[in-house]
C-alpha cells in the first residue's frame, strides 16, 4: 500500500494539536476521535497517491487435457522478443534434447503431437529427426498465430503407446511454399520436397559422400564444387510472378570464381530468371540477380566459412517484370531496389537447380541446408523471425516441465484492484509466481482507480500454495500468498 506526504502531515498535525491542547488546559479528544481524524485525512491523501495496487485474491481453474489417450505434455513458449512482427501459419523449429521424451514417448516418435494453448486444436508438424536414445527431436510445427507483442504458448503431447504417426508434413508449409528441402536424406538418392507440390531434387554428380550430419539443422548436403547439383524440375508451381529464396550455406572456399546456391534458367541463357550465388572472384559477396539487375552485400560481411542464412525476394505487378528485389543476410535487409527492371522472373522451361547453374555451371563448393522457394515475397518480419528461430532455437523457444495427465494442472486467476489515483495499463504489469516471471492475459487493458481486473496465466501449474506478485510499470508491487484451492 502506497503512502504520501499528505498522510504524514496528517499525523504530525494531529500530534501538534494534542500538544497544544495539553498546555492550554483543553481536554484531550478521545482516542477514537483521533483515529477518525487520522483516517479521514489519510483517505483524502489517496488522491495524491499516483500508483497503488492490491492483489485481492487468487483462484485456480483446472486446465483441460487435449486427448485422454496421451499421458504427458509440456508447454512450449515462444519469446515474443524474438518475433519481428505478427505472423500466421509460421513454421516453428523445435530442436530439443529431452530425457522425458526419451523415457515416455514411442521409440519412433509417432505419438508426439503439438496442440494450441487452449488444448483444442492439433497443429500440423513434421519430424525431421527423432533419436529415442537421447530424446533429440528436430520438428517443424505450423503455429497458426505468432505474436510479437506477447509470448505465444503451445503444447507438446506424448506418451501414447499404440497410436499411429501424428505427423502431417505437407500441412506445415503454407501453399506459397513450393520447395522445402531439409536435405536430411542419406546416400545419393532423391532429396524430398516437404511441400504439397512434390518438387523433389534429383541428384546429379552425387557419389555418396554428399550427405552430412553436420548441417545447420540436422542433416545437409556437402557440394564438391565440381559436378554436384540437385535438379528440382520445371513444374508449373514454381515461381513466375514473385519469388523468395531462402537457404543456409557454409563455404569451403572464399576465393572460388562463382558458387551457385539456387539458379532458375530462362529461355535466354544470358538473362536468367533469377540466381543466388557467392562471388569469391570479385568481392567475396553474395549476389542476387534477377535478369541483368544484380545487387550484392559487402564482402566484409561474408569473408568467413561460418554458417550464414541468406534470403532474397523479387516481385512484379504484371507481365513478369520485376518491380522490386531485396537481399537479406542473417535476417537483416542488406540491399534492395524498386522500379520496373524489365526482366522476367519466370524460369521456364529449363527448371530450378540447387548447388549449380543450368548444365552444371558454377558448382557450389560448400554445405547447403534448408533450401526453400516460395512463390510470394516473404516480408522482413517473416525472414528475420525465421533466422532467429533457426539460428538459436533454444533462445527462441522455452519448454516447460513434464506434466502427467494424472497430476492436475491449473491456471491461476489473479484479481488486482487499483487503489491509487491514476489509470494503469495491464500490458505494463509483470507477474511473478514464486519469483519467476510468467505471461498472462488480462480481462481489460486499462485498470482505472477503484476498479479491478483479472489476470490469467497462460501456462499451467500444479495445484497448491504459491506466492503471487504483481508489479506495475514504476515498480509498485503487491503480494498474495495463495494456499491452494
Amino acid at each position: 500500500m502506497g503512502f504520501s506526504l499528505v498522510a504524514a502531515a496528517a499525523i504530525i498535525g494531529v500530534s501538534l494539536v494534542l500538544i497544544i491542547e495539553v498546555f492550554s488546559g483543553v481536554l484531550l479528544p478521545a482516542i477514537s476521535e483521533v483515529n477518525d481524524s487520522y483516517s479521514d485525512l489519510k483517505d483524502r491523501a489517496v488522491d495524491v497517491v499516483q500508483t497503488d495496487i492490491n492483489v485481492t485474491g487468487v483462484t485456480e481453474e483446472v486446465a483441460s487435457w487435449w486427448n485422454e489417450n496421451w499421458n504427458y505434455r509440456k508447454s512450449m513458449t515462444i519469446d515474443h522478443n524474438e518475433v519481428a512482427g505478427g505472423l500466421s501459419n509460421f513454421p516453428v523449429l523445435v530442436d530439443i534434447t529431452d530425457t522425458d521424451l526419451r523415457d515416455d514417448a514411442q521409440p519412433d516418435g509417432d505419438d508426439i503431437a503439438f496442440v494450441n494453448s487452449d488444448h483444442t486444436v492439433q497443429y500440423h508438424h513434421e519430424i525431421e529427426l527423432y533419436n529415442s536414445t537421447n530424446g533429440h527431436l528436430v520438428a517443424w510445427v505450423n503455429v497458426t498465430s505468432v505474436s510479437s507483442a506477447s509470448d505465444t504458448v503451445f503444447y507438446m503431447y506424448y506418451g501414447h503407446a499404440t497410436c499411429g504417426s501424428q505427423e502431417n508434413p505437407t500441412g506445415v508449409w503454407d501453399s506459397n511454399y513450393v520447395v522445402v528441402q531439409h536435405l536430411n536424406e542419406t546416400g545419393s538418392g532423391t532429396r524430398n520436397d516437404s511441400t504439397t507440390y512434390g518438387n523433389d531434387g534429383s541428384p546429379s554428380g552425387y557419389d555418396g559422400d554428399e550427405a552430412t550430419t553436420n548441417g545447420k539443422i540436422n542433416g545437409a548436403d556437402d557440394f564438391d564444387g565440381v559436378n554436384d547439383l540437385l535438379d528440382c524440375g520445371n513444374d508449373s508451381s514454381l515461381p513466375a510472378n514473385a519469388v523468395t529464396v531462402e537457404a543456409w550455406f557454409k563455404l569451403n572456399n572464399l576465393t572460388k570464381d562463382k558458387d551457385s546456391i539456387v539458379n532458375s534458367g530462362h529461355n535466354n541463357m544470358a538473362n536468367p530468371g533469377f540466381k543466388l550465388q557467392f562471388r569469391g572472384d570479385v568481392d567475396q559477396e553474395i549476389r542476387w540477380a534477377v535478369g541483368n539487375q544484380r545487387y550484392s552485400i559487402d564482402s566484409s560481411v561474408i569473408a568467413d566459412t561460418n554458417w550464414h542464412h541468406v534470403a532474397a525476394t523479387a516481385w512484379e505487378s504484371s507481365g513478369h517484370l520485376a518491380d522490386a528485389i531485396e537481399l537479406y543476410l542473417d535476417g537483416a535487409l542488406i540491399n534492395s531496389s524498386t522500379g520496373e527492371h524489365g526482366v522476367d522472373i519466370d524460369y521456364e522451361p529449363l527448371g530450378l537447380f540447387i548447388g549449380a547453374d543450368v548444365n552444371n555451371g558454377n558448382p557450389f563448393n560448400g554445405t547447403l541446408d534448408e533450401v526453400r522457394i516460395s512463390n510470394v515475397t516473404r516480408n522482413t518480419s517473416w525472414i528475420n523471425t525465421s533466422y532467429n528461430n533457426q539460428n538459436s532455437p533454444s533462445t527462441f523457444l522455452n519448454r516447460g516441465d513434464e506434466a502427467p495427465k494424472s497430476q492436475q494442472q491449473v491456471y491461476l486467476n489473479i484479481t488486482v484492484k487499483n487503489v491509487g489515483s491514476t489509470s494503469l495499463k495491464t500490458t505494463d504489469f509483470s507477474l511473478l509466481i514464486n519469483g519467476t516471471v510468467y505471461q498472462f492475459t488480462s480481462s481489460a487493458s486499462n485498470l482505472y482507480p477503484e476498479n479491478q481486473v483479472y489476470l490469467t496465466t497462460i501456462t499451467t501449474f500444479d495445484s497448491g500454495s504459491k506466492r503471487v506478485k504483481v508489479i506495475t510499470h514504476n515498480n509498485i508491487a503487491d503480494y498474495y500468498d495463495h494456499t491452494g484451492p
